[in-house]
């Protein structure tokens, strides 16, 4: 699947809190669910990485794709592909679309898909569609995840 989110504002401090803590809960799910997480690159040692400014993670070995890299900041990124369309200067990670930064993540359906798909969604719900996201699965079928419980 691919999942593709945009936002065009820094996340509220308070906002970006909640989504830190249901993504810690996200991983330890994904983790008891025997999901294998790692930070960026999936051949590292790196464990996720989840602080005040970025979430990133990825599948382990040949079960990682394109990693979940989820700033804080939309316009801070990483140098890691250029899209064709893209009008920004520089290497980068994100491109422009209806005026917003936009930003992806392929995971092709790995075991890792389950952990990217929750943490977008409530990113989407906690920031009050502050960060929009298209793509990957249905949003219903996420909302009736143990990933994305009423605490949220």
């Amino acid at each position: 699947m691919v999942y593709y989110w945009k936002h065009e504002n820094v996340i509220d401090p308070v906002v970006w809190n909640k989504l830190i803590e249901a993504a810690l809960q996200v991983l330890n799910i994904a983790k008891n669910e025997g999901v294998s997480l790692t930070g960026k690159d999936p051949y590292s040692d790196i464990k996720p990485l989840i602080n005040g400014e970025v979430i990133e993670l990825n599948g382990v070995g040949d079960d990682g794709c394109e990693p979940l890299i989820l700033r804080r900041n939309p316009v801070c990124c990483e140098p890691l592909r250029r899209s064709p369309n893209c009008t920004i200067e520089g290497p980068h990670h994100i491109d422009i679309q209806d005026g917003l930064l936009r930003q992806s993540c392929k995971t092709r359906c790995k075991s890792y898909d389950i952990a990217v798909g929750a943490i977008l969604y409530l990113a989407e719900h906690l920031s009050d569609r502050q960060i929009r996201v298209t793509g990957g699965g249905i949003r219903e079928d996420w909302e009736k995840t143990e990933f994305c419980t009423s605490d949220y």
